[in-house]
């Protein structure tokens, strides 16, 4: 089972192991010759006959799957292109619609010299102050119905206690 082309020191590799269960290493060792015959030569860039030259059918498989595989990183690159600019668009819209609804923000951009618009740092800034000034406006409103259901209550018992007073007096004549 020993190759011929072989040297002794090699006598190892192929009378080894593998040629105790009746396996041919040889196989390796003549295809790994080969294999490195071709890679040099390629690599080289000569055009021997050993090199195996490239078939129209490869080129087009070639082409075909380079095709699809930038036709499919194109498509998520549109995708993801799309997906960010909707992102965009929607944060744009919030701010434009805070500007709308916050009166500083209406103010501030309605003395603003011609297209100058106002920043988004500011806009935010404003929407913040307004709705602690909201905040502080609900407190003030809270504490002012709490008095009033008070007052209204008093006036209750005085209507009672006063229509009640009023019989007691008018009993008493």
């Amino acid at each position: 089972m020993t190759d011929p082309t072989t040297s002794p020191e090699d006598h190892w590799k192929t009378d080894g192991a593998f040629s105790d269960n009746g396996f041919d290493t040889s196989f390796f060792t003549d295809t790994a010759r080969k294999g490195s015959i071709v890679s040099r030569a390629n690599s080289i860039g000569s055009t021997s006959a050993s090199s195996v030259p490239n078939t129209d059918d490869e080129d087009s498989d070639y082409r075909h799957e380079t095709s699809y595989k930038d036709s499919y990183k194109d498509r998520r690159r549109q995708a993801h292109t799309q997906a960010e600019q909707k992102r965009r668009d929607a944060i744009k819209k919030g701010y434009d619609d805070l500007q709308g609804i916050v009166p500083t923000c209406q103010q501030q951009s309605e003395f603003a010299v011609g297209a100058q618009k106002i920043s988004k740092a500011t806009i935010l800034q404003k929407t913040i102050d307004y709705i602690h000034f909201l905040h502080k406006e609900k407190k003030k409103q809270e504490e002012e119905v709490s008095v009033l259901r008070k007052e209204v209550m008093a006036l209750k018992i005085m209507k009672t206690l006063g229509s009640g007073l009023y019989l007691f007096y008018f009993l008493q004549k």
